[in-house]
């Protein structure tokens, strides 16, 4: 009993610390086809987001726009880091860094988002 639940919890804990898959001009557009979707547009040189634990109810992607400059072309990215909400491919929300590249979004104003998209499903 003790080692299914010590197994448990190593599992829980590679789930929350799980890193989000990386999209590639390839496989953005099925992917944010996919119910309440993020994507975090950005690049090797920008410090990701770090709220993504407090954030639930929906899928977490990154791209890297250095890899793939027509992403950022036909999402319109002007700056990096960007934050998109998607709800089944529809862009509902977005976020974009200021000047020191720095988002001023937090967590629970994504959260606020992604609650109210679902809650339009009742």
């Amino acid at each position: 009993m003790k080692a299914l639940a010590l197994a448990m919890v190593m599992v829980m804990s590679l789930m929350l610390n799980a890193q989000p898959s990386e999209l590639s001009d390839k496989t953005i557009a099925a992917s944010i086809n996919t119910g309440v979707v993020i994507v975090e547009f950005g690049a090797d040189f920008v410090e990701p987001f770090s709220g993504w634990d407090e954030v639930t109810d929906c899928i977490y992607y990154r791209v890297d726009i250095a890899k793939y400059p027509n992403i950022k072309d036909k999402y319109r990215i002007r700056s990096i880091p960007t934050i998109i909400l998607f709800n089944n491919g529809t862009k509902v929300d977005m976020w974009k860094a200021n000047i020191m590249l720095e988002l001023d979004v937090t967590s629970k104003d994504i959260q606020i988002s992604v609650d109210d998209i679902l809650s339009q499903k009742f």
